[in-house]
């Protein structure tokens, strides 16, 4: 994936200004670092090659909180899987829940400790003030691949 300097090079070439002469701080260069910004923000909810990163994290037992990339800025589309360490030919499609609901479930499980679900995820809700992804229910067993 490049990055807005290349990017910005390859546009001042495509309409014949050497960028290698072009002082980084003149109007046309903001001009077209603009552009950029703007064509991606258009675009974010298309995959294309300069807006889509792929990222996998291995589930832990007992954990249902699990970091989201540091560039994360939102799914393209509510496609998460989870690959079974035993059996890396099934996948299992989790299911996109709110926050709110994943929540409560956290919480009812949480009054009856004797009690917490867990078992295989079947389910996700995208925390993005704590930038975490929360699995449901939590994940019973180490080594499952979350994609």
């Amino acid at each position: 994936m490049a990055d807005i300097q290349t990017m910005q090079q390859h546009l001042l070439r495509e309409v014949h200004i050497d960028p290698d002469t072009t002082d980084t701080n003149s109007q046309v260069t903001n001009d077209v670092k603009i552009a950029i910004i703007e064509a991606i923000r258009f675009n974010r909810r298309y995959r294309l090659g300069f807006n889509d990163a792929w990222y996998t994290f291995t589930s832990e037992v007992d954990v249902d909180r699990y970091p989201l990339p540091v560039d994360y800025l939102g799914l393209v589309q509510d496609s998460v899987y989870t690959v079974p360490s035993y059996d890396y030919m099934s996948k299992t499609k989790l299911k996109s829940i709110p926050l709110q609901q994943a929540n409560q479930v956290r919480q009812s499980s949480a009054a009856s400790i004797a009690y917490r679900e867990s078992g295989p995820p079947y389910a996700f809700a995208i925390d993005t003030a704590e930038r975490e992804m929360v699995l449901l229910p939590i994940p019973s067993q180490s080594g499952d691949i979350v994609e």
